[in-house]
């Protein structure tokens, strides 16, 4: 089955400091209705401490990569860690971005 079959529950890694409290839970059977991921699947929390080790963020990214059950990720405090550590590890990436610290709020 393809990764993004609606009938074959799939799972959205939660990337964050601390994810078990968030509202995304809320949020998620509406953003896997919109984003076609199938009604039974279901947003896993990966708590990531600051400053994790680089070896953390490519474990991730190969996770994302590797495991057919997972649809992809919701990144919020850990997104430039790991693009910085695992972007050699995606399919693609914006091809206009560029990581400009500047930029980060």
């Amino acid at each position: 089955e393809s990764r993004m079959n609606p009938r074959v529950p799939m799972t959205m890694l939660f990337i964050g400091v601390t994810t078990a409290q968030s509202a995304a839970h809320q949020f998620f059977p509406a953003w896997s209705a919109a984003l076609g991921i199938g009604a039974s699947s279901r947003l896993e929390g990966v708590d990531v401490p600051l400053g994790a080790p680089r070896a953390t963020y490519r474990a991730i990214g190969r996770r994302l990569r590797d495991d057919p059950e997972v649809a992809g990720a919701l990144i919020t405090s850990h997104k430039i860690a790991t693009y910085e550590a695992a972007a050699d590890l995606f399919d693609a990436t914006d091809p206009g971005y560029t990581l400009d610290p500047d930029e980060v709020h």
